[in-house]
């Protein structure tokens, strides 16, 4: 019976330090995507803003746009350590889903204003 409660102890210390340990890495707010037209008024407004394409180097060969910075969603870590945290950073891929999201959620774990273009490149350069 001892045991049981021993171990039923640990097992609650576990958790606590666990779920603090992943709350302390999650990202300060909830993050959102931003829609190509809100995205144009802020690119109008002259705040410092980036747009990062997280795309691999030969899809954004392929179709980008203009004036984004490509750095591979795998190299993003390394690639916003040059990038002054007063810049508004704007994520996007293709379609504006998974690996746009997941680049704004590591750039704001890494403290910087951060969102994802809703829709991506195709949204974007289809409203031009």
């Amino acid at each position: 019976m001892e045991n049981y409660i021993l171990i039923a102890i640990i097992l609650v210390i576990i958790s606590f330090f666990g779920y603090k340990t992943w709350k302390l890495y999650q990202p300060k707010k909830t993050l959102t995507c931003i829609d190509v037209a809100d995205f144009k008024n802020e690119l109008g407004s002259h705040q410092k803003i980036q747009l990062i394409d997280v795309r691999s180097e030969g899809e954004f060969d392929e179709i980008h746009i203009p004036n984004a910075l490509n750095i591979p969603l795998e190299d993003l870590k390394k690639g916003l350590k040059k990038i002054s945290k007063d810049t508004k950073i704007v994520v996007v891929c293709l379609k504006g889903a998974e690996r746009s999201q997941e680049g704004a959620i590591i750039a704001a774990k890494m403290g910087f204003n951060a969102t994802w273009l809703c829709g991506g490149t195709h949204e974007f350069l289809r409203k031009q």
